[in-house]
């Protein structure tokens, strides 16, 4: 049973000189989007989530706990779907070809993005029911404007910096193939 449920240890890209290797033992979890393609599809693509099983020089073996199918007819329709797999993952094969981004975000990235996000969420709080309501002398009817002053700058203090945190420990992404970017700017798989 364990090399059904194995993982790849690592994945290395690489864009010209520079080489990124990702430790997928540390990532929360890995997006792979990918086209899809058949005669009824304009077009069509498929993010899935989940980790990397294997890798050949052909495919991806992924284990998927999702995927969101985003398509469009011939008729121009479009349609999206999420799927989440019933026992838990799925093993789906990807082909390199196809697959256009990579996604992922570490185990420490995602506490911090976390832990920021609820940063924002009590300074929110804090900068909008509770810096007014002890800003307010309730005995003798009047607003103290340095009270409220007192409570709310640090409040948007830690609402600015928890923004900036949340923003930064987002998903990183690697391009394999985009409308606009040059070969230069995209990234490619490294097979060993």
């Amino acid at each position: 049973m364990g090399s059904l449920f194995a993982q790849m240890d690592e994945l290395t890209l690489t864009k010209g000189t520079k080489e990124k290797t990702i430790s997928l033992c540390d990532c929360v979890d890995i997006k792979i989007h990918s086209k899809v393609s058949s005669k009824n599809l304009l077009e069509g693509s498929v993010a899935s989530t989940g980790y990397i099983q294997s890798m050949d020089s052909d495919s991806i073996y992924f284990m998927a706990e999702r995927s969101v199918f985003s398509m469009r007819n011939l008729n121009g329709n479009k349609w999206t779907k999420e799927v989440k797999q019933l026992d838990e993952r799925s093993l789906i094969v990807i082909a390199i070809n196809d697959v256009s981004l990579i996604e992922h975000r570490s185990t420490g990235r995602e506490f911090i993005w976390g832990m920021s996000g609820l940063g924002i969420m009590i300074s929110s709080l804090t900068t909008l029911i509770v810096a007014p309501i002890v800003g307010y002398k309730f005995k003798e009817g009047v607003f103290d404007l340095d009270s409220y002053k007192s409570l709310l700058f640090p409040s948007l203090g830690v609402l600015g910096g928890s923004t900036l945190i949340n923003i930064l420990a987002k998903n990183k992404k690697y391009y394999l193939q985009k409308e606009g970017l040059s070969a230069k700017d995209l990234w490619v798989i490294k097979l060993d």
